[in-house]
């Protein structure tokens, strides 16, 4: 944090702290007197800077302390000084032990709610952002999928969404080379400044600030192997710098085409006798997308910064699948059902932002502005052949062909105001939003089977209000770190369809109160306890009853009456050294929302739906390290167990699924020379139950070589993942009258090289970290990113 003193044009300064190694240090305490008056007094944020306006005269006496430091008291004269004024602290002779302690650790740091990967521009952890989150503690990186501690994460940039799908996310975190972060922050526990529906962690990587007017620019490439396929990515990024005024844009292109095999076996009992339905599919997805972000930051003064920021992104898929389903009648085979189904679907999104900061007073207080207005379309069409034939495959009728058409126009607004201001042993934030959402959905259906036809033709409309208030408090006690938290959500929604159901509609209010404390036991011991509420809301596309047809056997169907569900954690987190860690994490909910699958009456074909239906608990324990053994290797490993039970009722009936589950996850690194890293990546996960069907056990190996060039201007890496095609998904039910066991070979063996490349100027600075966007939740539930 930083602070200011307010004057009539006066001159503005900035101290900026640093290191014995050149390294920002935040939070360090700066006092500034004139004559033998303080004039004011605050912290340097996490950039190690601290801005203030020249008072009644030039002649100051600044003192600046820091833990391990000697207190460094100088005087100024501000005539005849630079706008910026740069302080080397030393480290403090008595402290020299500790000091050292930390030069080995420095890397990796404990901070009060968060763990921090101090960059600052080098490969220490690796060369480029999905190297570094590879070598993280108690991060698990699995392709576009990116855990920590156990929960999903929500990836931010310098403090903001991305708004990128997982795939461009991934394409993003391998361009983004070591030497443009300056730190990355894991945070275990966000506050209640995020949504009550996000139930995750997140990761805030900080790009590297750079002084002064100029600019930077990048370029990068990735070529991708499958099993039949190559494709790739390509990105560029540019930042320039001039005076008061901040531009940024980027841009990236992604093509990926692979070959996906899956078979389906299920059996179903009925009072004459039993069916089983043996299907095998051969699928060819392609997914090509365009991703482009256009900014400006503009300082209007000292103490006010706005912004606007543009995000676009547009997404084309095609699939083509090829299948054949065998019918079995009392173990004997009965006929076949071909199909071929082509699908093609569309996507785009466009994000608009306006932002705004103003620091209100010397401590550092400030108010946020920030105001989003998404535009997210998006099509999906699917033509489907059925020809049943013989034992001797020969066509019994006619085929059966299906049309599927599905349009949907959203238009997502959000406004969030959020206002921070620090006191001496504690701090505040306090905020309100208010988000809305405004979706229009086409639906078109048509049967044919030769002889009558069938049409469905519907439109939906639906709108959703979200008010919400939060308040947290944050400080340290004699006894420990805490955070305190409260938010509050009116949810007032509506929605109608002419013919799939009236009208649905309902307003509740809901409170989600958080604990979060935090104690250092020494220099080595740190233990932290959590408690949360969270709220899961049904997505849009879970409430409308429209089928979905993956096969002539299989549909998916919405249910209009779905409810959202609250989820009750509490968290127990031990760390070592900033090597060891141990996490233990209980959570328990009524009336979840629980997917299975459901005999349709008088018939062969299963509808997959969604109930408030059942409850669960499960828990989670972690184990992980991550340190250095030799100066050439480093081990980054995780042991998760987890076991609980969860249930399912139905027709009257509970039935109660028990399981216990662990998954292991080896990461070591090898630092071959100054330039040069390998890493390998094993991970092995055993069966584990998703809603009632479970998962059986997997593994994957993969491996990664990469090599700063160009005095680390420029990164080359080679890499590859599931390098024995074990990364199979194999699922298993058996509930009610049905058994099932599913097969999904996914083309997961993938080469990848890449190369990025970055110049320009040195002095550069970043783009700004702002506030959390307004429309994060809402952008999740109708199909956003």
């Amino acid at each position: 944090m930083h602070s200011i003193s307010f004057g009539q044009d006066a001159k503005a300064y900035r101290f900026i702290i640093q290191d014995e190694t050149e390294s920002p240090v935040p939070n360090a305490t700066v006092q500034v007197f004139e004559g033998e008056d303080l004039w004011m007094a605050g912290y340097t944020d996490t950039l190690g800077v601290f801005s203030f306006e020249k008072g009644k005269t030039d002649q100051i006496q600044v003192e600046i302390s820091y833990l391990g430091y000697e207190i460094w008291k100088s005087p100024y004269d501000l005539s005849k000084e630079s706008n910026d004024i740069k302080v080397q602290l030393i480290p403090d002779a008595k402290w020299i032990d500790l000091v050292t302690v930390k030069a080995d650790r420095k890397i990796i740091k404990q901070e009060a709610d968060r763990l921090v990967l101090q960059i600052d521009g080098k490969n220490t952890l690796g060369n480029n952002a999905i190297e570094i989150l590879e070598n993280a503690p108690g991060v698990l990186v699995q392709e576009n999928d990116i855990s920590y501690l156990g929960k999903g994460v929500k990836i931010l940039i310098d403090g903001r969404p991305t708004k990128l799908s997982p795939t461009q996310i991934g394409n993003y975190l391998n361009k983004k080379g070591a030497y443009a972060i300056k730190r990355i922050e894991l945070i275990a526990d966000p506050g209640a400044a995020q949504d009550a529906s996000f139930d995750g962690r997140v990761i805030n990587i900080i790009t590297q600030r750079r002084e002064g007017d100029g600019y930077t620019a990048g370029l990068s490439t990735t070529a991708i192997q499958r099993s039949e396929f190559l494709s790739g990515t390509s990105g560029v990024d540019f930042h320039m710098q001039y005076g008061n005024l901040s531009l940024f844009a980027d841009a990236g292109y992604y093509n990926d085409r692979r070959t996906e095999r899956s078979i389906n076996n299920r059996a179903i009992d009925f009072d004459s006798g039993n069916t089983e339905i043996n299907e095998s599919s051969k699928v060819r997805p392609e997914g090509t997308g365009y991703n482009y972000t256009v900014g400006v930051d503009y300082d209007l003064h000292p103490k006010s910064i706005l912004g606007f920021k543009y995000v676009g992104s547009q997404d084309e898929a095609n699939r083509s699948l090829r299948g054949l389903s065998n019918i079995f009648n009392n173990g004997q085979l009965d006929s076949l059902v071909s199909i071929d189904d082509e699908t093609t679907g569309d996507y785009s999104s466009n994000t608009f932002n306006l932002n705004n900061k103003t620091i209100l007073d010397s401590t550092g207080a400030f108010i946020n502005l920030d105001i989003d207005y998404d535009i997210i379309d998006n099509t999906s069409a699917s033509d489907q052949i059925f020809n049943t034939l013989n034992t001797s495959m020969e066509p019994l009728h006619a085929p059966d062909k299906r049309f599927q058409d599905i349009g949907s126009r959203n238009r997502l607004f959000g406004v969030k105001l959020d206002y921070q201001k620090k006191f001496t042993t504690w701090k505040i934030d306090a905020g309100l939003k208010y988000s809305q959402s405004n979706i229009d959905q086409t639906l078109n259906q048509l049967f044919d089977n030769g002889t009558n036809t069938l049409s469905l033709l519907d439109t939906l409309n639906y709108r959703e209000d979200i008010y919400a208030a939060y308040v947290d408090i944050r400080g340290k006690s004699k006894f420990f770190n805490y955070r305190v938290s409260l938010r509050s959500e009116l949810t007032d929604y509506e929605g109608s369809a002419s013919s799939l159901f009236a009208s649905i509609g309902d307003r509740y209010l809901n409170v989600f109160p958080s604990v979060f404390l935090a104690k250092s036991l020494s220099e080595k011991h740190y233990v932290v306890l959590a408690y949360q509420k969270k709220i899961r809301r049904p997505r849009f596309g879970q409430l409308i009853p429209f089928r979905r047809y993956t096969s002539a056997f299989f549909y998916y169907v919405g249910n209009p009456q779905l409810q959202p569900f609250f989820p009750h954690s509490v968290e127990a987190r031990y760390f070592y050294n900033d090597k060891y860690f141990i996490s233990a994490r209980y959570e328990k909910a009524n009336n979840r929302i629980l997917g299975f699958s459901q005999v349709e009456s008088n018939s062969n074909v299963v509808a997959g739906i969604k109930q408030n239906n059942g409850s669960y608990e499960k828990f989670v324990w972690i184990a992980g390290y991550n340190g250095k053994i030799k100066k050439w290797f480093s081990l980054n490993a995780n042991f998760v167990y987890s076991f609980g039970s969860q249930s399912l009722v139905s027709e009257g009936v509970e039935e109660v699924f028990e399981y216990d589950t662990y998954n292991i996850s080896l990461n070591p690194s090898f630092k071959i020379s100054k330039a040069l890293r390998a890493n390998l990546n094993l991970y092995y996960s055993s069966n584990v139950y998703y809603d009632v069907s479970q998962t059986l056990n997997y593994w994957n190996l993969g491996f990664r070589i990469s090599q700063t060039v160009l005095k680390g201007a420029a990164y080359i890496s080679l890499s590859g993942s599931d390098l024995f095609l074990k990364n199979i998904t194999r699922r298993k039910a058996d509930y009610t009258n049905i058994s099932s066991y599913v097969e999904n070979n996914w083309d997961s063996r993938i080469f990848r090289l890449s190369f990025s490349y970055n110049f320009g100027q040195d002095d550069v600075r970043k783009q700004r970290k702002r506030a959390k966007t307004a429309n994060n939740d809402v952008r999740r539930r109708v199909g956003g990113n």
